[in-house]
């Protein structure tokens, strides 16, 4: 006998959620919103970046990326997690250490 081979009946196709793009705390805090303000407000002495970037694996541990834009410098810091803890104790290592 043939087999009878054929693929499953595919569910009908729903609109995407703007999800993560459209929640409140994001308003104001765009890529578009930065080049804006950069072209508008502030020259590059003025612009200092920070952001966190997790790593591959799924430990926990993450950088704090602070960028000077004026010198061209960054500073790196390895944190235990990504809360705001965190984020605020390399702030104060920072900060005791410049004074």
């Amino acid at each position: 006998m043939r087999r009878k081979t054929g693929y499953k009946k595919r569910g009908k196709g729903h609109q995407p959620s703007l999800g993560f793009a459209n929640v409140e705390f994001r308003q104001g805090r765009t890529y578009t919103d930065f080049e804006y303000a950069m072209k508008a407000k502030y020259t590059e002495d003025e612009v200092v970046e920070m952001d966190t970037v997790k790593g591959v694996r799924e430990q926990g541990k993450r950088l704090l990326t602070i960028i000077f834009r004026r010198n061209n410098v960054m500073l790196l810091f390895l944190m235990p997690d990504g809360k705001a803890e965190s984020v605020k104790g390399c702030l104060t290592i920072l900060r005791q250490d410049w004074e």
